[in-house]
């Protein structure tokens, strides 16, 4: 079966490059504190989650999170015997800042406090991920509103504070402080290094003793990490998180909300070569074909050429190494300046599309094992830690959109 071959040059380089920065010279010792975050997967949200007008009903907001009602203390005991030793555990901070979940509150943070200690006593560590998202619906905490003005952001940043706080001193656990901030990817930008000075002070004074995970700004992306300042870089007790889906046009085939090109992109394997030149030039000409009977009119021209150009980005073995490994090469020079021991860096998310809510079209459970390989081996040959997204959903690598089992075991497969 096909695999990318990964580089010895290359990451003999990377090596090279890590082992001269004066780690343990610059590091306080508290680094030694840190729980290992090693191998992981997320917890998924917003499958069965209430619409926020619900959120005032106990029986719809309860158990919390919501992936309490399809996850068994045995599914997570078998998540360890499978080799993870940690969970990114997504919290929608809306729940904190709605006024219909108001009268709940007290009991969101014992919720909360329950699926930690769930998690725990299965023998794995914790991320409670403070997971915003984009807007487009109703929801009281998206990215856009919860980073809109100084207002705004301090109501967050009081809320994650609180979070911290409880938080702080419990073994093994740690907070993620926010989710993607969907800013700064124009040059010239430079908003958020300052936001998450503020986000990262208000929760070390809340939780001294607490690990936190901060990120970059554009999407999460490892590029963005690069602009953080030591106010941030220089705490012990900080991870560093970057998302990476590269190729995007292989991982989320057939994603119906991330724009108007990628929801006609179906049928593309990974690798592309897997079925030979032949194989992709038939699963291009498909989309193609897609693209000139579904699009308007006016936009197939551009999707047309757009599709050639990310295809011939990838076409060959070591150009999708080289696109896949390009976000972990950013994260290694931010490390490298950063004198950052890459243990704390964190792979936050990726993974592989498995089928879009809605869309009959299931990609083969072999792509997606192959994918998710051969992108976790790119980061731990540089070192870091990872967390595949997620444990259900469109991109579930155990149950699917209800809770119900999926027949192939793609998770242990990536793990053997």
């Amino acid at each position: 079966m096909p695999r990318i071959a990964l580089f010895p040059t290359v990451a003999a380089m990377l090596a090279a490059l890590v082992a001269t920065v004066p780690v343990i010279a610059s590091q306080p010792s508290r680094a030694a504190d840190l729980p290992s975050f090693t191998r992981g997967v997320s917890m998924e949200l917003w499958t069965s989650w209430p619409a926020p007008a619900d959120w005032g009903d106990a029986a719809k907001l309860f158990p919390f999170p919501e992936w309490r009602r399809t996850v068994t203390a045995d599914d997570l005991a078998a998540l360890k015997a499978k080799g993870l030793d940690f969970v990114r555990m997504p919290v929608d901070p809306g729940v904190f800042v709605a006024p219909a979940a108001a009268p709940h509150q007290d009991r969101l943070l014992v919720e909360i406090d329950s699926a930690v200690a769930l998690i725990r006593d299965a023998g794995l560590n914790v991320i409670v991920d403070l997971h915003t998202i984009p807007g487009g619906d109703a929801r009281p905490a998206t990215i856009e509103t919860v980073t809109a003005d100084d207002e705004a952001f301090a109501r967050y940043t009081d809320k994650a504070a609180m979070l911290a706080r409880r938080l702080n001193g419990r073994n093994g656990v740690a907070l993620e402080l926010i989710n993607e901030p969907v800013m700064d990817c124009e040059t010239g930008e430079a908003r958020w290094p300052a936001m998450m000075d503020r986000l990262h002070a208000a929760a070390r004074d809340a939780a001294p003793d607490l690990p936190l995970v901060v990120t970059g700004a554009c999407w999460g992306g490892p590029e963005q990490l690069a602009a953080l300042t030591p106010k941030v870089t220089s705490d012990p007790l900080t991870l560093f998180s970057f998302h990476s889906y590269a190729p995007f046009l292989l991982t989320h085939q057939g994603a119906t909300w991330a724009g108007d090109f990628i929801p006609h992109v179906t049928g593309i394997p990974f690798p592309p070569d897997r079925y030979g030149k032949t194989g992709l030039r038939t699963a291009v000409n498909g989309v193609k074909e897609r693209m000139k009977r579904d699009a308007p009119t006016a936009r197939v021209p551009g999707l047309l050429s757009y599709l050639d150009e990310l295809v011939a980005e990838i076409d060959t073995p070591a150009e999708l190494e080289a696109v896949m490994a390009k976000p972990m090469d950013a994260a290694v020079a931010f490390a490298a300046v950063n004198a950052i021991a890459p243990s704390r860096i964190l792979m936050g998310e990726f993974g592989m599309i498995r089928q879009e809510w809605g869309n009959a079209y299931v990609l083969p459970d072999e792509w997606r094992v192959d994918y998710i390989r051969a992108k976790r081996a790119l980061a731990e040959e540089r070192g870091f830690g990872w967390a595949i997204w997620g444990y259900s959903g469109a991109f579930g690598v155990e149950q699917g959109f209800g809770g119900e089992r999926l027949s192939d075991d793609v998770l242990g497969r990536v793990l053997r």
